[in-house]
Formats: structure tokens, sequence, C-alpha cells
């Protein structure tokens, strides 16, 4: 069987990889200063998010960018490689307090910021490994996730030990 990465076109490789993503110019600087922070004590994890920076467009002029990931959003997002639909939120720090946090400076906080509801992206973390993600609803940070989190909250834990 042949894969669905195999059958895309050149293009839609590109668009997959490097697909759009916005940012406000606040979200601009607020990460821009997370990432020479951390830039300092492990360049390989604040690169690709300089990376993510440079290359984000601004929102139109006038216009806000609600449905766009940001710091605080809570994520549903789909993992392509394991089917699975998950709901996280972005946070700020390097070591989430919980596993419904994940940090920017992460393979998938990088990936997932600035991105939009219908948006996909091949993600990959520093070890090389690639993983197809698709954003599929961002609530925006003051708003309260209450069903996500409630739902989330009700699903088993890994046993202690078990990195999943």
């Amino acid at each position: 069987m042949t894969s669905p990465r195999l059958a895309r076109k050149p293009d839609d490789e590109v668009c997959l990889r490097r697909p759009p993503i916005v940012l406000s110019a606040a979200d601009r600087e607020h990460l821009q200063a997370i990432a020479f922070n951390a830039l300092l004590a492990n360049p390989r994890v604040a690169g690709p998010l300089l990376d993510e920076i440079d290359r984000a467009e601004p929102p139109p002029e006038g216009a806000q960018a609600p449905d766009r990931v940001r710091l605080g959003s809570w994520v549903e997002y789909r993992d392509g490689d394991q089917c699975e639909t998950r709901t996280v939120r972005i946070v700020e720090t390097a070591h989430p307090e919980n596993n419904l946090e994940f940090s920017v400076l992460s393979a998938l906080g990088v990936a997932l910021i600035g991105m939009a509801p219908g948006q996909s992206i091949i993600a990959s973390d520093r070890l090389g490994s690639e993983w197809l993600v698709q954003v599929l609803r961002v609530t925006r940070p003051h708003e309260r996730q209450s069903d996500a989190a409630e739902s989330l909250t009700n699903r088993p834990r890994p046993p202690d030990g078990d990195p999943s």
C-alpha cells in the first residue's frame, strides 16, 4: 500500500512542511523573547522556534487572528501517524506541569504555533522523526476550555514509568 506521503505531489509536500502561519506583532515579540532566552542554554531547542517566527506573516491590517494557535491556546489536533485526536495547551514554560500542556519550545509546540484549524504540517523533532499533525480546533487563551480539559482528565493516565 502506498503511504499518503508518497502519493502527494511535490507542491503538497512543501505546503505540509511549511504551511502559512500568522503571528501578531505582540505574539512575535513574546515568542522571540522566549526563544532568545532559551538560545544560550539550548540552541537546538530555540532554533526551530526562531525559524517559525521568521516565516510567520502578520494578520491582515486591522484584523485579529483569533483562530490561530498562540501561547495559552487550547489546540485539538489529530496525529496522523497514530490516528489519535488530542487536546493540549501551548505554554511558555520549558517543563510543563502536566500532560495536557506542551511548551512552545517543544517539537509539537513549534509545529502548532501560528496554525489555523484545517491546516496540516509535517512536524519533526530534534532526532529526525517526522509525523503529520492536523489542527482541528483552536480555543483562544482567555476562553475556558472546560469541555476539552474535562474529557481529558477523565481519560486514564499511563502507569508510572510508561513514557507514552
